[in-house]
């Protein structure tokens, strides 16, 4: 039937394109263009025309991701203040306390964090034991 053609809405780069090869994929069907490293520059309409005219359109939209920033809190150490997209940030008690929720957190390319933020959730608990009548803390 012949290769189809990918027809790119600007000129801003050259695109890889080629028979889809991954294990699973019917490499006779699947025909596909690549956007490495995708910049706002790569904004626009893409449109795949098969040797038999018909045409698929989809509009690429390039942004930064970003989750909101997490509020700083007593006891709680945070490994990074970064909150772009795939950002993980590992949380620990800095007074040798116990943390209370997940002990890490990743930014998600829909721009919410991977668990709740410790403002909600999360908090660095005394540890507190017994010693027959009175109870001392640590």
């Amino acid at each position: 039937f012949g290769t189809p053609k990918w027809a790119v809405s600007h000129s801003y780069r050259k695109y890889s394109e080629g028979w889809n090869t991954e294990p699973g994929r019917d490499s006779q069907l699947e025909y596909r263009l690549t956007i490495q490293g995708a910049t706002k520059e790569d904004q626009g309409n893409y449109t795949c025309i098969t040797p038999t005219r018909h045409t698929h359109t989809v509009e690429i939209v390039v942004k930064a991701v970003e989750c909101q920033a997490l509020p700083p809190r007593r006891g709680l150490t945070m490994s990074t203040q970064e909150t772009k997209m795939s950002t993980k940030i590992l949380l620990s008690c800095s007074n040798g306390n116990s943390l209370i929720g997940a002990h890490d957190l990743t930014c998600l390319p829909s721009g919410n964090w991977s668990a709740p933020m410790p403002g909600n959730v999360y908090s660095c608990s005394i540890k507190s034991y017994v010693f027959a009548n009175f109870q001392e803390k640590l």
